[in-house]
């Protein structure tokens, strides 16, 4: 049950940080070079992956699910993806996969839809 109200209660964070970047009151993004860069460095660093082979991938959900990402952290990576790639059909199609991922789930990411909505 704790962990049902946490899961909830960082939905609702989100929820609350998307309105608050709507209204002007704060920013979502980092500048994306640096984003890239430290993500590139991550990934490559704890998977022997970057971003480009990540999402030329022909399932890359189910290879970040083999590599134990939890559906928190699949949706926190599309986020950056997001914010550190310019936006191509394959981060497009990322992101719509992630979204239909985790909404299967049961698990609704209040920013991915507003990204793909």
């Amino acid at each position: 049950m704790e962990d049902f109200l946490m899961k909830e209660i960082d939905k609702i964070s989100d929820m609350l940080g998307l309105i608050a970047t709507k209204l002007g009151l704060g920013s979502l993004t980092i500048p994306s070079e640096e984003l890239t860069q430290q993500l590139n460095a991550e990934l490559a660093a704890s998977f022997d992956i970057d971003i480009h082979q990540l999402l030329e991938m022909s399932n890359p959900l189910e290879y970040l699910s083999e590599r134990g990402f939890s559906d928190n952290a699949i949706e926190l990576l599309a986020i950056m993806l997001y914010q550190a790639t310019p936006q191509t059909e394959a981060l497009n199609k990322l992101i719509k996969n992630v979204v239909d991922y985790l909404d299967d789930k049961g698990y609704i990411s209040f920013m991915l839809h507003s990204i793909i909505d």
